[in-house]
């Protein structure tokens, strides 16, 4: 999605995109793999320097394999190299995850989160998750979340704040502005047109209304937090964390990627480490990927698979991860 929206400048064209495939070997001369050996890789140039996840065929680095002894569907196996790579190394390389430790998942309904939700809860940790969507919480929760924290449409409240803002300016009434906007009464607090239009003056307030520290900290705060929307939450999510704890930004699905203005000494507290993570092929080898689907083949650990798509779908399965209507990993078969 970030090479199509343009986010990817190193990509060489053309090129077939994708940064993951699964499959079976058909050539592999000086190395330890066998013909029709079902293999993984991620990353490492794939869908950038080389014919990705969406060709046919590809041709990648030995080194950057790894076979797959598990019997697992295609459309399940499919999902997992770079999703299980990611949520691994962010929850076990940069936040340093320890049993009996409590980590707060921020963007906890995406297919990473989701994972490291999975992964997480198996290991022994105490997970809370968010969302904005209240019918999103038994997804959480079947997916490893003890614990499931609302947002309460925060962010969808102050994306409309303007538009009812202008609409206040023309004289229209507070059902007829909502039914204008295609949306339900998300404000919460009044059906008042004065308590709208004071709160579409100050965006900021709005804006905020939607963080979660107070709560979080009310609990006892999160030993590790994994920030998978980004800089929109990411100050937030900061103020979360315990002492000496660690916050890791993984994620931009908020679609923002850089603060406007940033002071370290006024956004992180004292004693919390922030960190990042964006792994490589050295990540992904390092990756126990067979023990992973040996764990979701025995039951011990649920990944929601999305949606499936062929590759003759492809332009509708971008389309779904847009919307971020999938409901886990998208998953599509060449």
């Amino acid at each position: 999605m970030f090479t199509r929206q343009g986010h990817s400048p190193n990509v060489s064209f053309p090129r077939i995109l994708g940064i993951e495939a699964v499959g079976t070997v058909v050539n592999a001369p000086g190395s330890s793999f066998k013909q029709d050996q079902v293999v993984a890789t991620a990353m490492g140039g794939l869908g950038r320097d080389i014919d990705g996840g969406y060709a046919d065929f590809t041709c990648v680095p030995a080194k950057h394999v790894q076979a797959i002894a598990t019997s697992v569907p295609w459309e399940t196996l499919g999902a997992l190299p770079e999703m299980l790579q990611t949520a691994w190394g962010s929850l076990f390389i940069a936040l340093q995850l320890k049993s009996g430790e409590t980590l707060l998942i921020r963007g906890g309904t995406t297919s990473v989160g989701l994972a490291a939700a999975a992964i997480a809860h198996n290991r022994g940790i105490r997970v809370l998750s968010t969302s904005r969507r209240a019918d999103r919480a038994d997804l959480l929760r079947s997916s490893g979340a003890d614990e499931v924290s609302l947002l309460q449409h925060a962010a969808a409240n102050f994306c409309i704040l303007p538009h009812i803002s202008s609409l206040i300016a023309v004289g229209m009434g507070l059902p007829a502005m909502l039914h204008a906007l295609g949306q339900p009464c998300l404000l919460g607090c009044s059906s008042n047109v004065a308590d709208v239009q004071q709160a579409a003056a100050e965006p900021k307030a709005a804006k905020q209304a939607g963080g979660i520290a107070e709560e979080v900290q009310k609990a006892g705060g999160a030993d590790k937090v994994l920030e998978l929307i980004g800089v929109t939450t990411l100050k937030d999510s900061l103020r979360c964390a315990k002492r000496q704890g660690i916050v890791c930004m993984t994620g931009i699905v908020g679609n923002k990627w850089s603060f406007d203005n940033f002071s370290p000494m006024e956004a992180i507290p004292t004693a919390v480490c922030l960190t990042v993570y964006s792994g490589g092929p050295q990540e992904f080898m390092s990756t126990p990927l067979d023990e992973l689907v040996q764990d979701i083949v025995a039951g011990r650990m649920h990944i929601p698979i999305g949606k499936v798509f062929k590759i003759d779908e492809i332009a509708e399965a971008h389309r779904c991860m847009d919307s971020n209507s999938a409901g886990g990993k998208i998953v599509v078969l060449t």
